[in-house]
């Protein structure tokens, strides 16, 4: 398994390093972009308690090579990271070079006592196009959310709202086959496998009605359960109006039926203030999926378990203060633990291709244990990050 690695870790580098030459032959097109940003993060319970602290450079390189009808599509995230939590949180380093893919292609690179470097592959897929016809084969991203904190459609690579730091989201060994019946509606159907072996399978049917995107999915997730879907996407006037919902009936006949929908709605003000709510609803049965706020921070989320609670109520507002200084503020509310979960953010464009950002999270909840006693949780993170995009 190395030695796959270390081929597509050189095909990656040997693209990047030669892509200007290559973008001016006939035989195809090379195109690059990425970034590479440095974020501090600080997390305690309380301010006069002590502080992890930890520090990240992170670079993101995006190669995509053109060919007539074929394109190849080949990404990287490489994450340098020192501090306390290599110290503090057991098999840190082992973690972080976890691939949830049938290939493993994320390493550490360099791992020390407070240090590690690692390299991952999240992107490596080959995709052809043509007419109506659209196949795609290899890691990738199989979108098929419509809502935009908790997507319960989302079976293939479910992704966490609280890492803001991932803006491309996981992605999936996969194929992917797509036919567009129309200009706004297809037939698709896609297989992934996993790291365990485990098989998500499933066909999507997508059609536009009367201004509305209408979605159906069918079929099995993760080798343990059975899943039927429904989403909507489109507008009450000037209102944004999305939803999503999945119903899981597991393999197992003594495991519960599970209920995840979702329903949101946005609107953008003239004065370029915009605001989104969404809420999302769990029905577990009696399978309650985590009991602390930090297992669901740090956890790999799927769609049959996106929260912790039954009900979970969102607020987004967003302004542009000016075309340089952006500011904006979440929160949620879990009534079910007392609970809930505040994130403003402010952003400031240093220049074109240099952003900077000053982001907060903070969480208080009440949650039982075995006993049925209550145990009050809080947790704040507190980040500033730089970005420079090429």
């Amino acid at each position: 398994m190395w030695t796959i690695k270390r081929i597509i870790l050189l095909f990656i580098v040997l693209t990047s390093t030669s892509a200007e030459a290559q973008d001016s032959l006939q035989a195809g097109t090379w195109k690059i972009k990425g970034y590479l940003s440095y974020t501090n993060s600080n997390s305690f319970d309380s301010i006069q308690n002590p502080w992890s602290i930890d520090n990240q450079f992170y670079n993101r390189l995006n190669i995509n090579y053109f060919y007539k009808d074929f394109k190849l599509d080949a990404a990287m995230r490489n994450r340098l990271i020192y501090g306390n939590s290599m110290l503090l949180i057991p098999d840190y380093a082992h973690s972080l070079s976890k691939d949830q893919g049938i290939l493993d292609l994320s390493w550490n690179l360099i791992q020390e006592k407070n240090l590690v470097f690692n390299a991952f592959v999240d992107r490596l897929n080959l995709q052809y196009k043509k007419e109506h016809l659209e196949i795609q084969l290899g890691r990738q991203r199989i979108n098929w959310g419509m809502t935009f904190v908790w997507n319960p459609n989302d079976i293939f690579n479910s992704y966490s709202y609280f890492d803001f730091d991932y803006e491309e989201k996981p992605g999936s060994d996969a194929i992917r086959i797509n036919y567009y019946t129309g200009p706004a509606s297809s037939v698709e159907i896609a297989a992934k496998l996993d790291s365990a072996g485990q098989t998500t399978a499933a066909l999507k049917w997508l059609i536009n009605h009367r201004g509305y995107d209408l979605q159906l999915i069918g079929g099995i997730m993760n080798q343990t359960d059975y899943v039927a879907g429904f989403a909507w996407a489109g507008n009450i006037k000037q209102i944004g109006f999305k939803g999503e919902a999945s119903y899981f009936i597991p393999f197992k006949k003594l495991d519960s039926r599970v209920l995840e929908a979702s329903i949101s709605l946005d609107y953008a003000f003239p004065n370029n203030l915009y605001l989104l709510t969404q809420v999302l609803y769990c029905d577990f049965g009696s399978n309650v999926p985590m009991n602390n706020f930090n297992e669901y921070y740090s956890s790999t989320l799927n769609a049959k378990y996106l929260s912790f609670t039954d009900w979970n109520l969102f607020a987004q507002l967003s302004y542009p203060i000016n075309p340089l200084v952006s500011l904006s503020a979440a929160g949620i509310y879990y009534p079910g633990i007392h609970g809930y979960f505040i994130h403003p953010m402010l952003t400031y464009n240093i220049s074109e291709n240099l952003d900077a950002a000053l982001l907060l999270q903070y969480f208080r909840g009440e949650f039982p244990d075995a006993l049925g006693d209550t145990h009050l949780q809080q947790f704040n993170f507190a980040f500033f990050r730089l970005k420079w995009s090429f």
